[in-house]
């Protein structure tokens, strides 16, 4: 979007010309200098989303756990809870939630 200079004649004050308003707001970043609210913020839910996988993974665990035969063991669960934790923030990610 661009804002045009008023025509000839008109009360403009001077050196008004074409000025990109999308290129004066691009400059800001989205990460402002000792902002750190936003960033926080992120990382706490980060941190929240892990948190409660893993504790559902242990209530699951406690109280039967999941039932795949004599072939699961534990360590195939913590190592699937381990696997699906990174691949949950990636999705969380994409879709902009954190």
């Amino acid at each position: 979007m661009t804002v045009e200079a008023p025509a000839e004649g008109s009360a403009a004050a001077p050196g008004v010309g074409r000025q990109s308003v999308s290129g004066s707001l691009g400059r800001r970043g989205r990460n402002l200098p000792g902002d750190t609210r936003g960033y926080m913020l992120r990382r706490l839910l980060v941190v929240a989303d892990v948190t409660a996988l893993a504790v559902a993974f242990v209530l699951v665990e406690l109280y039967g756990g999941f039932d795949g035969g004599p072939e699961r063991t534990l360590l195939l669960d913590f190592a699937l809870l381990a696997v699906s934790a990174p691949v949950w923030i990636v999705l969380a990610r994409a879709h902009n939630l954190y």
